[in-house]
């Protein structure tokens, strides 16, 4: 599914934090665990180990290959995993040189300590829950491995820090995500205030497309729904798309989009602009670009005889494939300027007989399996459609 605006307010906001993540991990790796931590074991007249050194160099091989990880992750636009990438390779190297350290120079339990602290302090800025118990708990785990496996009490000091710091991020955390979901409540609402009336000028256009944008956003989010594979803020998004599928017929003449009878071949081709209109006009608006691809595309056939590109199979995208069997149901069942609406039943019908042809089989097959889900919205919008068949 193509990003929306809000996705790449996000993705951007999510590439500045971790880029300033970066930053400061590096400042306080070079400046505390290294230069300040060496300088002070100096002054102290302590003399490197062949341990101690052999580790200094692991330490920095492996800052270097992070720093090339980061880079690569950052190129192909995967900044959210750089902070665990970087989390899990600083707790297991940190553990295993902590426990060398303690067992072969009989050392206290506190190296690497403003590191894990940082991840702890720091985490909030991502707003991510999952980030969040993932950095406190890798924190706590460490010591408390270290505690039992050397059974001694040198855990509890860096375990109260890190418990007390946790409380700290927490709060910090739910204060950043109400301010984020309130942003996000907030641009929904205007942003289905802003499509339901670009529907609306629709509807007041042509009176026989009434109800048919909601009607085809029911069905279609039903459809995809049945497939499992969408979170529910992209099937909120492709519900806004499907309200705005026809909004291109807002430019075809009242003439032709109103006319009682056939069209004829020159009028007949100026319906078929509507998709490409209505995708250009908005594509062109950024807080509407959401998946523009069901808009321009919902016309298309699955023979590849359809409009405006002539797209063959799943050369069409999936959630315009959706549409169009939602689109052909609804368009079916509905009364329009030159006919009667069908049954559902023979819409139906007409929907398996062209599995293959007009429509994707896989998803006529969907289509068939929550048809009794799209009755019941059917039924919602009919009242008296018992009576009728």
């Amino acid at each position: 599914m193509r990003k929306g605006f809000l996705d790449s307010a996000i993705f951007q906001q999510e590439l500045k934090a971790t880029k300033l993540f970066l930053f400061f991990y590096f400042l306080l790796y070079l400046f505390i665990d290294v230069i300040f931590a060496q300088i002070v074991d100096l002054f102290d007249g302590g003399q490197w180990t062949w341990i101690e050194s052999s580790l200094l160099v692991s330490e920095c091989l492996l800052q270097v290959a992070l720093l090339i990880a980061a880079y690569v992750l950052l190129k192909k636009g995967k900044p959210r995993l750089i902070k665990y990438v970087f989390l899990i390779s600083y707790i297991v190297f940190s553990t295993l040189s902590d426990m060398i350290i303690y067992y072969q120079l009989d050392e206290t339990l506190n190296r690497g300590g403003i590191i894990e602290l940082f991840f702890i302090l720091f985490s909030p800025i991502f707003v991510n829950r999952r980030f969040y118990w993932f950095a406190c708990s890798a924190c706590l785990a460490k010591y408390l491995y270290m505690g039992m496996i050397f059974q001694t009490t040198e855990v509890l000091i860096p375990l109260g820090i890190i418990i007390v710091l946790t409380v700290i991020s927490y709060i910090l955390l739910m204060r950043f995500i109400t301010y984020v979901d309130a942003i996000g409540s907030s641009y929904s609402s205007q942003l289905e205030a802003v499509v339901k009336g670009a529907v609306a000028s629709l509807e007041l256009k042509d009176r026989y497309t009434k109800g048919h944008s909601d009607r085809v956003a029911a069905y279609s989010v039903i459809i995809a729904k049945e497939l499992q594979k969408f979170s529910q803020h992209e099937l909120n998004i492709f519900y806004y798309s499907c309200l705005l599928h026809d909004v291109g017929k807002v430019q075809i003449p009242d003439h032709i989009l109103c006319k009682e009878g056939p069209l004829t071949k020159e009028e007949y081709e100026i319906i078929q602009t509507h998709p490409a209109i209505g995708a250009d006009t908005m594509e062109s608006i950024e807080g509407l670009v959401m998946n523009f691809e069901v808009i321009r595309y919902h016309h298309e056939r699955w023979d590849g005889q359809g409009y405006p590109e002539g797209l063959v199979r799943d050369e069409t995208p999936l959630l315009a494939r959706i549409t169009s069997i939602a689109d052909a149901f609804d368009a079916m069942t509905s009364i329009r300027s030159y006919r009667h609406a069908l049954p559902p039943e023979e819409a139906y019908r007409r929907i398996v007989e062209q599995s293959g042809k007009q429509f994707d089989p896989a998803l006529v097959h969907v289509f068939q399996r929550c048809f009794p889900k799209i009755i019941e919205h059917y039924q919602t919008c009919n009242p008296h459609f018992p009576e009728t068949i």
